[in-house]
């Protein structure tokens, strides 16, 4: 793991502690094990036996925090965890000085991608309470900026895994563990209880309603996967973390047009796509994909508030053609497995509808939620039954867009 800690306190971080360091080595241990095991051909469960080593050894056996970390871990990527603590040698590297006070309208953090939707909610975030909201990206990049000619609240951790075997496993549940334990984490170092998750809540249910052959539900951005990780936190720091999700009945599309009632700033240079540079380059430039479920979530929330994006800022560029081999220009690696991801994608988003959703799966989910979150069913049903209808729209205008010759009408069921 490479995590470098003083760039946790370029914005106003004032602690550090031993329990702090521990949790980061805890968080990229479990990162490291769901990359470097693969699942089964024909099951999706995998037994991962992890041994930690951790500072403070007796405060990670204590039952409230293993077990809650356990059931977070298990929930989250459907695999058994076992995972042990052993002595760390030697002493945390003690911090030289305590940093400046943060301004007091600070008091909410939001695990900070290059993301479309952490992009946009951050910015009508910004729009309704300037200044409150401190951006943690995880990972390089990033830059500091403004909002109506103020300094918005911004730190960048570098974070990178040292993988000295190769990656075996794509799906990377464990994801959803990172960004969520960023922000618990910076949250908890500046005395915050809020961690605002900016996912569309296509992001949220769809994965967890959509789910094919023996796969596991995708919780990553789940409210029933944070609240676990809110119990393991509140276990292991002794401080209250809540994850609120402004976003959560609302579509990309939707997110959108709220962002650009209250900004003119350009979208053009966001990321949706997974897929890195190996994988989605032309001329050494690296490219969205543009079919995976993803970058194609993006482009129907782009055309649902009528935004174009210039040609060329996809692999596969044109979707109204009549296959998707002449869609992806020639020379591109991996082409078998982006028309696998390209399905897969499409099919995903064209299940997330009123067609396949229907009111007794919903209610079913939304059940889960109200028990586990303590809140009202119906308020949850209703939520969830509106975000179906409205990104059925959305779905439907664009596949018409599209035209009747697109290839992603071959993997869908599209009303003609």
């Amino acid at each position: 793991m490479d995590v470098k800690l003083d760039a946790l306190e370029t914005y106003a971080f004032s602690r550090r502690d031993s329990t702090v360091l521990d949790a980061l080595t805890v968080m990229a241990a479990v990162d490291y094990a769901d990359l470097i095991i693969g699942r089964p051909a024909y099951t999706w469960k995998r037994e991962l036996c992890v041994s930690i080593p951790v500072y403070n050894v007796d405060r990670w056996l204590l039952p409230d925090v293993s077990d809650a970390l356990h059931d977070a871990l298990t929930f989250l990527t459907g695999d058994a965890w076992m995972i042990s603590f052993r002595h760390r040698p030697g002493v945390p590297i003690a911090k030289p000085q305590d940093s400046l006070p943060f301004e007091p309208e600070v008091r909410r953090v939001i695990a900070y991608s290059n993301g479309l939707d952490s992009r946009a909610v951050a910015g009508i975030e910004d729009h309704r309470n300037p200044k409150s909201l401190l951006r943690v990206r995880v990972g390089s990049g990033g830059r500091r900026s403004k909002a109506n000619g103020q300094p918005i609240p911004f730190t960048s951790v570098p974070y990178r895994i040292r993988m000295d075997q190769r990656r075996r496993e794509s799906s990377g549940r464990s994801r959803g563990f990172r960004y969520a334990m960023f922000g618990g984490i910076a949250a908890y170092l500046i005395n915050s209880n809020e961690v605002v998750i900016p996912e569309s809540g296509q992001g949220v249910f769809g994965p967890a309603l959509t789910q094919t052959l023996q796969s596991y539900p995708d919780y990553r951005n789940h409210p029933l996967s944070t609240e676990r990780i809110s119990v393991f936190l509140k276990a292991l720091l002794e401080h209250e973390i809540k994850y609120t999700y402004p976003r959560l009945f609302s579509t990309k599309g939707e997110t959108l047009a709220e962002y650009l009632q209250c900004s003119n700033a350009s979208l053009s240079d966001t990321q949706s796509c997974w897929r890195d540079a190996r994988w989605s380059s032309i001329g050494k430039k690296k490219r969205q994909c543009g079919v995976c479920s993803a970058c194609l979530l993006r482009r129907l929330s782009f055309h649902s508030v009528g935004l174009a994006e210039e040609v060329g800022t996809y692999i596969s560029d044109d979707l109204t053609l009549e296959s998707f081999e002449a869609s992806v220009p020639t020379g591109i690696r991996g082409i078998a497995s982006l028309r696998d991801y390209a399905i897969a994608g499409a099919r995903q988003l064209a299940k997330f509808t009123e067609s396949y959703c229907n009111e007794e799966v919903i209610e079913a989910h939304a059940s889960l939620i109200s028990w586990e979150l303590d809140e009202p069913m119906s308020r949850i049903t209703t939520g969830i039954r509106q975000l179906v209808r409205n990104h059925t729209r959305e779905w439907e205008a664009y596949m018409e867009s599209l035209g009747q010759s697109s290839f992603i009408r071959d993997w869908v069921e599209v009303p003609r």
